[in-house]
């Protein structure tokens, strides 16, 4: 038997109240029942801000034996003392309220495990815990941070910081608050009085991000006597770490082979703990990252430390000769293993400091020296970095009014105009920034549909001799206008797409912040795939070394047949799944069409449908599908870096990719690919109902099917405190509005 509920669309927070009551029941069955009704505080009497289900790493109850566990990760960040206090990932339904207390409810029975007071936090207590930690971009961290806490109240030559009734270590109210009816005496052992919440939607990250910041004691500057919201001055410390290779001495290279390392790598610490850390590179000699990593440092931030560790073979712990190994070289002390990993060798350090950062901004790339994690004074290698520390002072929102109406009417062709001239767009670092501000600003302001539509037809105002040219010759002879055609449309994909402009740079940043949960159920599954089956796909004569005629032939055979199945499989993934791009990917492709038709208005029909269609394309295959596919580690779809085989397969399905999206064909120049041109055309068709269908010329055919968050409902958050609201990062993308302006303003 059924029912169906239907509930106003105006009473949206009900019905997700009604929704995940319905859940809580819904596990809890008919014969495994203990309890006659959840023995929950009474929510209907309260109001709350949020209500999720999520996954959370934190103190378990022990005689909550029905709950199911999770195997935890060894680099849980601030572990407790296993033997005191039993911890373990588990799934629970958190509930947000008004009041800033936040309960976590057993999704076995629904009773209250224990809360937490987020009024007890900073704002710097609440935290997005780097991607590269536990391969996910929506884990926050939650809790005291003790070394946060004394940096900020031990040192008297700070400069004031506003902050009302926090203290270093017993604040006001305790961070985790007791079940009055069910002790969990365990909590008082939490030496680190924290937990990590792990959302399964961005969108519910986003969420609780911004509403648990808004419950928090907020972190100012200024004199204590003369503090006032409406004239508050808030410091951001942005880092930008490039961790580029490093080299190391012939005794440590020695030693690591002789305890069977499995690979180095670099980890980012700060406040007694690793915050994020680089992929594993198996050289012992001189490893190369080339990894990048943003920190928002504390208004406290004097120093962190760069660790290089190696990764151990696990069945080495416990032997004792290479134990000895440790011991005598690198001054190895067990107990201090398990910061991160107990089977991972801490083999040096390098403390950052403002004079390093300071020698970087004036030299770019430096190279540091390496010491002995356990002895200052041993060297054992060298490392390459650039680092940049950005300073700002941000304002209060009211003093920005005037300058967010004036960005609001500014004409944007004048903007654009402003920034080439004198010249803040120079230079890759300069390019990528700016457009980041840029597209940032506008997104905050809901208005990055006209600033992409200036940008367009900034870049179509460089073409449209081009054209006109074309267009006054159609009729001429058609070897001639052919020519032209071919001119045209070169310089027309050659300007737009292979060139880098603020429109590039901001298309890449705005398809990466709005498509990455459709690139990770999409191109993810290929990289995933390829990187799992590790076949041969080479068919390039040149690089097989089989020296036998015949094996060689059959070797390119299966080779051919390996990267085709890739191809097809490819093809179908993003063709299938066109109906799932995005909505607003597709409006800005939109736009694009748009105006390129207006520009192509006078060519002959077939002309500019080739030079629409190229140029298309290349929008979405040259600035979204292919970067992903070449560097899948920086669209968060891998761990690692690919590597050997793996990396040169997905290059090569790129490369096809790349050729079929231009409707081109492969030829004398390299004659290895040319079986690919049966892809090609056996696909073309699909490909111009594809760009019919993305850019809005023909109707969907196809239903979605990857269940992104896009087509989720988001519930409102309720902030009472409006100027507070103001201040807080933008929901969705979490871009901080202010600090953007505050940037966009020492530039002018």
């Amino acid at each position: 038997n059924s029912i169906f509920l239907r509930v106003s669309e105006k009473m949206e927070l009900t019905f997700l109240k009604l929704l995940s009551s319905l859940i809580i029941w819904q596990n809890m069955g008919f014969l495994d029942m203990t309890v006659p009704s959840p023995t929950t505080t009474n929510y209907s009497t309260q109001k709350n801000l949020l209500v999720c289900r999520f996954k959370v790493y934190g103190p378990i109850p022990k005689q909550k034996k029905s709950m199911e566990i999770f195997n935890s990760e060894s680099n849980i960040i601030y572990p407790n003392d296993p033997s005191k206090v039993h911890e373990g990932w588990f799934y629970s339904m958190g509930v947000l309220k008004l009041d800033g207390v936040l309960d976590l409810l057993s999704e076995s029975d629904g009773t209250l495990l224990y809360s937490i007071n987020i009024k007890a936090l900073l704002s710097s207590e609440i935290r997005q815990i780097n991607h590269s930690i536990f391969q996910s971009s929506n884990i926050l961290y939650i809790g005291i941070i003790k070394k946060l806490r004394s940096d900020y109240f031990n040192k008297s030559n700070k400069p004031f910081i506003n902050i009302n009734d926090i203290s270093i270590d017993t604040p006001s109210s305790p961070f985790f608050i007791q079940n009055s009816k069910h002790k969990f005496n365990e909590l008082k052992h939490c030496t680190n009085q924290r937990i990590i919440l792990d959302f399964d939607l961005h969108i519910d990250f986003e969420d609780w991000f911004v509403a648990l910041l808004s419950l928090t004691s907020r972190e100012y500057v200024g004199m204590h006597s003369s503090y006032n919201k409406s004239n508050s001055l808030r410091l951001s410390k942005k880092i930008k770490i490039d961790v580029i290779e490093a080299t190391f001495n012939s005794n440590l290279q020695k030693s690591l082979k002789q305890i069977g390392f499995l690979g180095i790598y670099t980890a980012i610490h700060f406040w007694n703990c690793t915050w994020a850390r680089s992929s594993v590179v198996k050289s012992s000699k001189s490893p190369f990252w080339r990894e990048e990593f943003d920190v928002d440092a504390p208004l406290s931030w004097e120093s962190f430390e760069i660790l290089i560790k190696a990764c151990l073979k696990s069945d080495d712990s416990d032997d004792s000769k290479n134990f000895k190994l440790k011991k005598t070289f690198l001054n190895f002390n067990p107990k201090e293993q398990s910061q991160y990993n107990f089977n991972d060798l801490l083999i040096g350090k390098v403390k950052i400091t403002k004079t390093i950062i300071k020698d970087s901004n004036n030299n770019g790339e430096i190279w540091i020296p390496i010491y002995n994690y356990y002895g200052n004074k041993v060297k054992v290698g060298q490392i390459c970095i650039r680092i940049s520390l950005n300073e700002l002072f941000i304002l209060s929102p009211t003093n920005y009014l005037k300058l967010e109406s004036l960005l609001l009417q500014l004409p944007f062709k004048k903007l654009i105009n402003f920034f080439k001239s004198n010249k803040l767009v120079d230079g890759m670092e300069n390019l990528e920034e700016n457009s980041s501000m840029l597209l940032d600003i506008f997104q905050s302001l809901n208005i990055e549909d006209k600033w992409f539509s200036s940008l367009i037809e900034e870049e179509l105002n460089d073409l449209q001799s081009i054209f006109n040219k074309a267009s006054s010759n159609q009729h001429s002879k058609s070897t001639e206008n052919d020519v032209l055609m071919k001119t045209a449309s070169a310089n027309c994909f050659n300007t737009l797409f292979r060139g880098n402009s603020i429109l590039t740079k901001s298309i890449e940043k705005y398809n990466f912040r709005i498509g990455q949960e459709y690139l990770e159920k999409t191109i993810g599954k290929i990289v995933l795939k390829v990187s799992n089956q590790g076949l041969n796909c080479e068919i390039d004569p040149n690089r097989i070394y089989e020296k036998n005629a015949l094996m060689r032939d059959a070797i390119l055979k299966s080779n051919f047949n390996n990267l085709l199945k890739y191809m097809e499989e490819t093809w179908k993934t993003i063709y299938s799944s066109s109906a799932d791009l995005p909505h607003p990917i597709k409006y800005e492709m939109k736009i694009f069409r748009d105006k390129f038709e207006e520009s192509c208005g006078n060519l002959e029909k077939e002309l500019a449908y080739q030079l629409i269609l190229n140029c298309t394309t290349g929008f979405i295959f040259l600035r979204f599908f292919c970067p992903a596919l070449l560097n899948p580690k920086l669209f968060l779809l891998a761990k690692d870096h690919q590597v050997g085989s793996n990396k040169r397969t997905l290059t090569l399905i790129a490369k096809i990719l790349l050729t079929f999206s231009n409707r081109g064909r492969f030829g004398a120049k390299e004659p290895w690919l040319i079986p690919m041109n049966q892809f090609i055309e056996k696909h073309e068709l699909e490909l111009k109902d594809y760009m019919d269908k993305i850019t809005n010329r023909k109707p969907e055919t196809f239903k979605k099917h990857l269940d992104l968050s896009d087509t989720v409902i988001r519930p409102e958050i309720n902030i009472q405190d409006q100027e507070l609201a103001k201040e807080l990062p933008s929901n969705p993308f979490l871009i901080d509005k202010y600090l953007r302006m505050t940037q966009f303003s020492s530039l002018i």
